[in-house]
């Protein structure tokens, strides 16, 4: 409070070039702020979908040449995201006696993870809705979009699949 009061003893003139320096640091401290939370969040997604990728070429390659090691990718992705989601409930409910704002940051951050986690958990099906030719086709854009190009067994697969006379 002496300090406010030393503040309101000065000019007016000063006061006010005080305060616009103030809002003018505020202003370009904020703008910093977004600027970083923006690019910070804009990698984040890219994370978010090359992991998307990943995940469902396992779970379209992997699980039809190499099922068991696909199925244990699969579990232990599910499970370290169900671990996490388990951290946000225990810390939301130990935090909550402080204070009960942390027990709903702790929950939505429990069913973010659970769903992350159940989503590496897709049941894997012989039939699908797709024909070979298409789900190959699919796995052949995954890895261009991952790895540049194409690995030579997808194409080989993708080749034999197209050569193959149409039953019917």
């Amino acid at each position: 409070m002496e300090s406010l009061s030393k503040v309101m003893d000065w000019p007016p003139i000063v006061q006010g070039a005080i305060g616009s320096a103030v809002f003018w640091l505020v202003l370009v401290v904020t703008q910093k702020a977004v600027e970083k939370s923006i690019t910070r969040f804009g990698k984040l997604e890219g994370v978010r979908k090359k992991e998307g990728l990943h995940r469902e070429l396992i779970q379209e390659k992997m699980m039809r040449q190499h099922l068991q090691l696909a199925m244990t990718v699969c579990q232990y992705q599910a499970l370290s995201y169900m671990a996490r989601a388990a951290i946000f409930l225990g810390f939301g409910v130990i935090l909550a006696t402080v204070e009960p704002v942390f027990l709903g940051a702790g929950g939505i951050g429990f069913l973010y993870y659970l769903y992350r986690g159940f989503r590496w958990l897709k049941p894997f099906t012989v039939e699908s809705d797709k024909s070979n030719p298409e789900i190959w086709e699919r796995i052949r854009e995954i890895e261009t979009q991952l790895l540049g190009a194409a690995k030579e067994d997808t194409l080989a697969t993708l080749e034999a699949l197209r050569s193959k006379p149409k039953e019917g």
